[in-house]
């Protein structure tokens, strides 16, 4: 791993001096590198109990703040620094996300985002949030908390989450009434089809040299003409495919476009083996929790979906920590 972390800057390097590739080399790998060492050591955290209801109170806490941002059109906290923006697409015009103030002026309103980088992060911890409330006891104060969490993933706008919430919501219920078994081939199908997807629009780029008029669909077309602006200038010699080429690195070098496509952004980044270890860790996650925490299985049943048009590894990766550490017996607190 140390070899990978001064190999891959040396090998591709950029601007900004081999010192900075290495430190963001680093914290690519550092992630995965945690959360292996967690698996492998089986390490637990002690105050199981109090780090998931921190975890819960944060993401109440930010739900409410980006339902107020939202429905007053109030950013609240500071979006920008020195004139640049510190924020990811926060504002939201007819279909449109942006992370440029001028669109308050064309109408925009404001993603429920609290005090995140962006409304997809915000609607990911609400959704953590909502699925938390399944160890509620209290009926009241779980029906409430539930709302919150609900109207704050409206609010945020990310049609992405919208669509994993309905799917963990028609989860739950099939628990009520379907085995076990057919629960976990139903997960495991999820996981086929998100990673499916994923290089089915990478393969639809790849073939037809993508171009404005393969499909109408606004949201998807970006998607796709990003895809393709990669493919076109990014570096895909054979040393660059299995270590990486330390994507992190060039964001600045490609920010004509978004590349929103989990496997390929972490590919570009840390390469099939970086890739490789990220997968490893996810799947073991997902299998060690599955029988004793359904409902946290369940959400990280949706990685792979969430993944075809976003990058969602940033949030899934420390959340599989946090299963692991409070990994118990499924209980209500």
């Amino acid at each position: 791993m140390l070899f990978l972390v001064i190999f891959v800057p040396i090998y591709m390097p950029s601007t900004l001096g081999t010192s900075v590739e290495i430190r963001n080399m680093f914290f690519s790998y550092l992630p995965g590198i945690i959360l292996l060492s967690t698996l492998s050591l089986n390490i637990n955290l002690v105050y199981k109990k109090e780090a998931t209801i921190t975890v819960f109170l944060f993401s109440l806490f930010q739900s409410l703040l980006g339902i107020f941002q939202s429905v007053f059109t109030k950013t609240v906290v500071p979006v920008e620094f020195n004139g640049e923006s510190i924020v990811n697409t926060i504002y939201y015009l007819n279909g449109a996300s942006s992370k440029n103030a001028y669109f308050l002026e064309l109408g925009a309103k404001i993603r429920a985002f609290g005090m995140t980088d962006s409304g997809l992060t915000l609607s990911l911890f609400a959704l953590l949030g909502f699925i938390l409330t399944s160890n509620i006891k209290n009926k009241i104060i779980k029906l409430i908390a539930s709302g919150i969490f609900l109207v704050s993933i409206y609010f945020s706008y990310t049609r992405a989450v919208w669509f994993l919430t309905i799917i963990y919501v028609f989860l739950i219920f099939l628990k009520n009434t379907w085995s076990e078994k057919a629960l976990f081939q139903i997960m495991k199908l999820m996981l086929v089809f998100g990673l499916f997807f994923q290089f089915m629009l990478l393969g639809a780029v790849f073939l037809n040299n993508f171009n404005k008029d393969f499909v109408s669909f606004p949201t998807l077309t970006s998607r796709l003409i990003g895809l393709n602006y990669y493919f076109q200038n990014l570096n895909f010699r054979f040393p660059s495919v299995i270590f990486g080429q330390n994507f992190m690195n060039r964001i600045s070098e490609f920010s004509i476009y978004s590349l929103d496509n989990e496997l390929f952004k972490i590919i570009s980044d840390i390469g099939l083996l970086g890739a490789g270890i990220m997968v490893y860790n996810y799947i073991s996650t997902f299998k060690k929790i599955l029988r004793s925490n359904s409902t946290f299985a369940f959400f990280l049943s949706l990685f792979f979906l969430g993944g075809v048009g976003n990058v969602l590894y940033y949030f899934f990766i420390p959340v599989c920590l946090l299963a692991v550490l409070t990994f118990e017996e499924e209980e209500s607190c």
